[in-house]
């Protein structure tokens, strides 16, 4: 396994998680992203398309409480310059867990990913959770329902292609049930790398180093 990056810049930053409520203090160990002196940009788009999004404020808490300063920034509707200018006066950008459909359409019309990958080369992070995470491997159909799709109109499926594999977000979380464990089974049965994470994991990625929190 490898990063997509490779080559581009000498050392980005990359905290993948289920949700940051159940990683915790197992953030802290990943030390090069020095939290407590950053200042976080946070996507929310995800959870906002979701019908229900109580549970944002929980999975938000353990980065906007280690962060120097913490701004809630959602990019549906926003053009490329607003996001752009909104990602330039940050250290690193949190991408929030829900619909991982309607997140990448509205990244796709913001043209998030050249903002994001120009972050990256001059040193910035990137911290996703849930869709987050799932935003950042090569594809994201291969979730297939387990997100309602029908909210959003993409016919370009390519996510931010931030490393090579794909990730299974919620490995353990008994809501998705047979569906999350269906699609595992097809994914390994195929040429792809997998990458399961339990909501207690986190996979930090420094330049090519990787390294599973649990």
């Amino acid at each position: 396994m490898q990063t997509i990056l490779e080559g581009e810049m000498a050392c980005f930053r990359l905290l993948l998680c289920s949700t940051f409520a159940g990683l915790g203090d197992r953030i802290d160990a990943a030390t090069g992203l020095s939290l407590e002196t950053s200042s976080v940009l946070c996507i929310p788009t995800a959870a906002y398309a979701e019908d229900n999004h109580d549970w944002l404020k929980e999975e938000i808490a353990p980065v906007r409480n280690r962060a120097c300063s913490f701004i809630e920034f959602d990019i549906a509707g926003k053009s490329f310059e607003e996001v752009l200018r909104a990602v330039e006066g940050v250290d690193a950008v949190f991408v929030t867990g829900g619909n991982t459909y309607v997140l990448l359409e509205m990244m796709q019309k913001c043209r998030f990913g050249e903002i994001i990958r120009e972050k990256l080369s001059v040193g910035g992070s990137y911290l996703g959770c849930s869709a987050g995470a799932i935003l950042a491997c090569p594809r994201i159909d291969y979730i297939g329902d387990m997100d309602d799709p029908g909210k959003a109109n993409l016919s370009d499926f390519s996510g931010l292609g931030l490393v090579d594999f794909l990730i299974m977000p919620h490995s353990d979380d008994a809501r998705y049930g047979p569906k999350r464990k269906e699609r595992i089974r097809m994914l390994q049965s195929g040429s792809e790398i997998i990458v399961s994470l339990r909501d207690d994991q986190g996979l930090y990625v420094c330049g090519n180093s990787m390294e599973v929190l649990s």
